[in-house]
């Protein structure tokens, strides 16, 4: 209503819309008064109508009962006078002075008396109008006497007694007369009579018929308006009587119009006085309102926008209006604190690193912040496509996320790749982004990203050390798995077959003895170099450990393709291999299992290729043994009598634990103890942890194992500590202990048996098994921290690493495997250990270095800053008694 209400037009506006107001009220009323005034006249004309239908028949009715009356009371006198008794001539006279005699009184104009056989006996009629009574059957007849004009009788016929005749028929004729048409006609009105249609007489004379018969047809009278009434004569279908009444002059127009115009003005100036002008003063107000409002949205300025909203301060003033205004002034605050707080931001989001892009649906970068500048090193101008800014071989990644946004699969992503860039190293960014819609549903992705190309580099390097060997540069056992889990996949898909070789060194202790560790490492390179390349792209060589490998052969043929290739390797080995001037000759006994003949499952070829190996070895070494060509049951069974026996041994606690020390670095004193199972079979000695333990596993009696491994390490901790020796034990939990819902309350009640607190105990677990399923075992973890226990992660470098999840784990120390503690006097070893230990110290993490072996490796180790010590250089794992014996006497002194 107020569209230009910074110039005022919006009083005009309401001045126009008052006047059209009041003039669609005034032919309203007008209108309904016309339609009243209508309505009350037609129900007048109808009450009137049927007025006059009621009055006029009922005239009629009674003038012909008079009629009738007059015809039998007349008949009642002939009757009196014995006319039946007098002859003809008599009967003629007397019945001349009797009508003569009634001539002033009687109401007819002529009688006729006949006979029964309708012979005339007397008549006073003319013979024209004797004749027609006779013959007449009808009650109405039209009859002309002496060349007159025709006039219409009223036929009525009575019977009359005549004696010796019998009865005869008396017939009494009234001539229709305008006299006689005034009785029917009201007042001020006419009366006419038709008779077959044609009208014969009216109440004013037959001088006026045509006349008569025009009014009738217009319904008027005298040039005015009447109502025409139309009533059928009784008894007689032929004749109809006509009545004529004038209507009342309808009121003048003036008198219609009039008063609703003097009501329609009258509430014109009522309302103008009490809703016009106060309409007026809201006006002005709106005026202000618009004003202020116009000037913030052109100027932004909210100093020339509060002059014209400052009269709506006064918080008295309770009309909507006023609230308006007031609420106006706290949006106008509210959105200046707001850009204050924008920029504010946006000058301290320029500070930071991290870039804010904003990208339209086509994929157009529309908007972007400074630290973009920083990051591309490259003027940005909006509007180009933001694909091109990414590495080719990372866009196709780029577009399947930004799909998944643009189709609602997902409210965020994570992005990572490398900007498409001339640097001489290419940046990685990270990011994650988001999709939003403004109110007109367009679709944008807003997200931030920052430089992570020096943690990108160092995860990198951490995931080559942790999936690869520390000196060869070949996969670890991780990588291998991982690998032969993928090609079992395929192999189980395709229908395909693999290979898995496991060969081990022959006299490689004798080199390592003689010519010293570092010749023997290079020569584990070299041996590693030249099997590689014996090998397809698609193989796979790993280092199991030592101076034991695996090779990984998918999609093979057949048995032959191996034992071909394991003829060529044993062949590349007939050529010493020069280390350091010194020629050696080389030689190892390989092992193989072939799926899905052998086994079908990772570990089933691991242990039955393992054990080709040292059958092959058995049988004289330099050669090489397939599973399928061993007798199986003398070379399986130690394996299926350790484990039968498992069970036993570990009920009858035949399973013990030892004590391997832990020495603090900076003080060379004992730190701590790790508890390690041990199992002495009378039949077959020492069975290594390494078999029985992955055996426990898959029999599912490792929760069985480890506790009975917490409880004989409780007892000893127990007696330890009561014999006034300090120190803290390490103790090793599986994955199923550790998921196991039993495992926490179970621990707690074993240390309450014991009078053990949480602060005696460290929890070791082992990297894959931290890092498998992260959520769960950090949850276990958090908790088993709470009841102040501490965690080590365990055989760290040997599982598939992860900075960001390892600093979820929120570990207490990390145990670096021996795998990079016996490369550590190499530059590359070192390197690598170095790096270890300074990514321990930046996570917060407390380190221990296992396999320790030389004295040069323990200083190496302190001068990198690790803080614990163990391995062989200190202490084998001991008895419990053995461990207390060193522990008063070589502890100290071999720490030293």
């Amino acid at each position: 209503m107020f569209k230009k209400s910074a110039n005022g037009a919006a009083l005009p506006a309401l001045y126009r819309r008052f006047l059209l107001a009041f003039l669609l009220l005034g032919c309203v009323i007008l209108f309904m008064s016309g339609l009243r005034s209508a309505l009350t006249h037609q129900n007048f004309i109808g009450k009137e109508y049927s007025s006059l239908t009621e009055r006029s028949q009922k005239r009629l009715n009674t003038q012909l009962d008079a009629w009738v009356t007059d015809a039998k009371r007349t008949v009642s006198e002939l009757e009196f006078l014995r006319i039946d008794q007098l002859n003809d001539a008599a009967k003629h006279a007397k019945l001349t002075a009797f009508f003569t005699a009634q001539a002033e009184n009687r109401n007819f104009e002529a009688v006729v008396i006949t006979d029964a056989l309708h012979q005339p006996l007397y008549s006073n009629a003319c013979q024209t109008l004797t004749f027609t009574v006779i013959m007449s059957q009808e009650t109405m007849s039209l009859v002309s006497c002496d060349q007159q004009t025709a006039t219409l009788f009223h036929i009525i016929e009575l019977p009359i007694w005549l004696g010796e005749k019998g009865t005869g028929l008396a017939h009494f004729a009234k001539q229709i007369t305008p006299a006689t048409l005034r009785l029917f006609a009201p007042n001020n009105g006419a009366s006419l009579i038709s008779y077959q249609g044609k009208p014969i007489e009216s109440s004013e004379g037959n001088s006026r018929l045509d006349e008569w018969k025009r009014q009738l047809n217009q319904q008027t009278f005298n040039n005015a308006p009447a109502m025409s009434l139309t009533l059928s004569w009784p008894n007689d279908p032929h004749t109809t009587l006509n009545i004529l009444k004038p209507l009342p002059k309808a009121e003048p127009w003036w008198m219609v119009v009039m008063p609703p115009l003097i009501v329609v003005l009258l509430s014109l100036g009522i309302v103008w006085l009490i809703l016009g002008r106060w309409m007026e003063k809201q006006s002005v107000r709106v005026n202000l309102l618009w004003s202020g409002v116009q000037n913030y949205a052109i100027s932004q300025d909210s100093s020339k926008a509060f002059p014209f909203l400052k009269p709506f301060a006064d918080r008295e003033q309770q009309d909507d209006i006023s609230r308006l205004g007031r609420a106006l002034v706290r949006m106008i605050k509210d959105v200046d604190r707001s850009r204050e707080r924008d920029r504010i931001f946006n000058e301290t989001l320029a500070l930071l690193e991290e870039a804010v892009v904003t990208i339209d649906s086509d994929g157009n970068l529309i908007e972007a912040s400074g630290g973009w500048l920083r990051l591309t090193r490259l003027a940005t101008p909006t509007g180009e496509r933001f694909l091109g800014y990414i590495h080719p071989e990372d866009r196709e990644g780029w577009l399947l996320k930004s799909l998944q946004l643009i189709h609602n699969e997902k409210d965020n992503i994570h992005v990572r790749f490398r900007l498409n860039t001339n640097q001489q190293a290419t940046p990685w960014l990270e990011g994650r982004f988001l999709a939003h819609h403004n109110e007109a549903g367009v679709l944008t992705l807003r997200g931030a990203l920052r430089d992570v190309t020096q943690s990108y580099l160092q995860e990198q390097q951490i995931t080559h050390m942790a999936l690869h060997d520390a000196l060869t540069g070949l996969a670890n056992r991780v990588l291998l798995e991982d690998r032969l889990k993928q090609s079992l996949l395929l192999c189980e898909r395709n229908e395909q077959q693999l290979a898995v070789l496991f060969f081990d060194l022959d006299h490689f202790k004798q080199i390592n003895d003689s010519l010293g560790h570092k010749v023997g490492d290079k020569l584990l390179i070299a041996l590693g170099e030249r099997i590689s390349g014996c090998l397809r792209a698609s193989d796979t060589l790993a280092r199991w450990g030592g101076d034991e490998f695996v090779i990984l052969l998918p999609e093979i043929t057949d048995a032959e393709a191996v034992r071909t290739l394991s003829d060529k390797l044993i062949n590349a080995m007939q050529i010493p291999i020069l280390i350091d001037e010194n020629e050696l000759p080389v030689s190892f006994s390989i092992g193989v299992a072939i799926y899905p003949n052998d086994a079908a499952d990772i570990q089933s070829l691991f242990s039955n290729a393992d054990r080709a190996m040292f059958h092959a070895k058995s049988q004289g070494r330099n050669q090489a043994c397939f599973y399928s060509d061993m007798d199986y049951k003398d070379n399986g069974k130690q394996e299926l009598y350790i484990q039968n026996r498992l069970a036993t041994a570990i009920k009858t606690r035949q399973i013990t634990v030892h004590y391997q020390p832990i020495i603090d670095c900076s003080s060379g004193k004992p730190h701590a103890v790790e508890a390690l199972a041990r199992w002495y079979d009378e039949r077959y000695g020492w069975v290594s942890p390494a078999t029985f333990v992955p055996m426990a596993e898959n029999l599912g009696l490792i929760c069985q194992l480890g506790e009975l491994v917490l409880s004989q390490a409780f007892e000893t901790l127990n007696r330890w500590l009561t014999n006034g020796h300090t120190l803290i034990m390490a103790i090793n939990v599986s994955s199923r202990q550790l998921f196991s819902p039993a495992f926490v309350p179970g621990l707690m009640t074993e240390l309450a048996r014991h009078q053990l607190k949480t602060e005696h105990i460290i929890l070791e677990v082992t990297e894959s098994l931290a890092l498998r399923d992260v959520d769960h075992a950090m949850e276990r973890l958090q908790e088993l921290q709470a009841l102040g226990f501490l965690i080590a992660i365990d055989d760290f470098g040997t599982g598939h690493s992860s900075l960001a999840q390892l600093q979820e784990i929120n570990a207490d120390k990390l145990k670096i495997d021996r795998a990079f503690v016996m490369r550590i006097e190499d530059d590359k070893g070192h390197n690598m250990v170095k790096a270890v230990a300074n990514m321990a110290t930046a996570l917060h993490l407390k380190t221990v270095a296992e396999g320790v072996e030389t004295e040069a490796q323990k200083n190496l180790l302190c001068a990198m800053g690790v803080d614990y010590l163990q391995g062989f250089y200190f202490a084998k794992p001991m008895p419990a008694d053995d461990c207390a014996a060193w522990w008063l006497t070589s502890g100290d002194e071999k720490a030293g």
